[in-house]
């Protein structure tokens, strides 16, 4: 239970100028890594400097997909860093070591979906390891006033 805490604290603080940010709690973080509806297989790794936890990637595998798509994709499903470290090589370490890990487990492919507006300019890391935009979509809201 103490690296769900850790994880459930590095995602909420990594993630915590995003727009509509609601922070998560440890049951919400627990239901993600342990019964996480798209993804069978997951995998979470911290990564941390001078002992200190400064970031998190995680992977997963959806076997459904696998079978039916024939494709060997994995998913890179969450990546951060501690805002004062950003632009430091820690997501760059942490995005490679989370593919390795797929690649490790027979993946030819890995994917992530990604924000247009993200304020972290996480665009650019996906962009420094190989990852090119495949698709757009669009998301609407409208307030029920």
């Amino acid at each position: 239970m103490d690296d769900i805490k850790l994880l459930n604290w590095i995602i909420n603080e990594t993630f915590k100028e995003h727009f509509d940010f609601r922070p998560e709690t440890v049951e919400e973080t627990k239901h993600w890594v342990e019964d996480s509806p798209w993804c069978d297989i997951a995998e979470y790794f911290f990564g941390y400097l001078n002992d200190n936890i400064v970031g998190h990637v995680g992977v997963g595998i959806d076997s459904k997909f696998i079978k039916y798509q024939g494709i060997k994709r994995g998913w890179i499903t969450t990546i951060g860093v501690l805002k004062d470290l950003r632009r430091k090589g820690i997501g760059t370490t942490l995005i490679l070591y989370g593919m390795k890990s797929l690649k490790s487990k027979g993946m030819t492919e890995a994917a992530l979906g990604v924000d247009d507006s993200n304020p972290t300019k996480a665009i650019e890391l996906y962009k420094k390891v190989g990852f090119k935009a495949i698709y757009k979509d669009l998301t609407y809201l409208k307030r029920m006033t």
